[in-house]
């Protein structure tokens, strides 16, 4: 099956698929802490049975955290990350959050696409700020960004199978 014509599956992430995302991560440069103690709020794309994107969120109050939005090289340019996130987005609306902020040293003009906005980390919901990947996972030279959850869920048009 050629590149063009592989299905991708978008479903939850389960306990068995985090090793695939710790070593997803590991490769893409992103911080593995926390992966399994928040694998209820990821999701995974999925490829011939091979975990080929994760996104995750971890929640804290009515806030989320977007985290370790990761895709295989080879299969970048495929919008596989703009339906993760758009999975992760369903995920904080299911769970009433109002906004949800990330931290990123490299792909903050990636997401201003999905109406994230550069924030200082003194105007983040102050639950988030309780978090690991706020207090020392993340650098503190990391750009701070959020967004509230009014906007229109994206990934829904883009061709990929949803799974269940």
């Amino acid at each position: 099956m050629s590149m063009e014509n592989l299905e991708i599956i978008i479903r939850p992430a389960t306990t068995a698929d985090v090793s695939a995302i710790v070593d997803l991560l590991t490769s893409s440069h992103l911080p593995i802490d926390g992966v399994e103690q928040f694998i209820d709020d990821f999701f995974v794309a999925e490829s011939d049975s091979r975990i080929i994107g994760c996104a995750g969120l971890e929640i804290y109050g009515a806030a989320g955290l977007v985290r370790s939005v990761a895709v295989a090289p080879e299969y970048r340019g495929r919008k596989i990350a703009e339906k993760l996130y758009g999975e992760l987005v369903n995920r904080g609306r299911e769970k009433g959050l109002r906004e949800l902020a990330l931290l990123t040293t490299d792909a903050a003009a990636y997401f201003t696409r999905f109406g994230f906005k550069v924030t200082k980390r003194e105007e983040i919901d102050p639950d988030l700020l309780e978090s690991e990947q706020f207090k020392t996972i993340c650098p503190s030279t990391a750009i701070c960004m959020r967004v509230a959850l009014g906007c229109k869920p994206i990934g829904t048009q883009l061709g990929l199978k949803r799974g269940l």
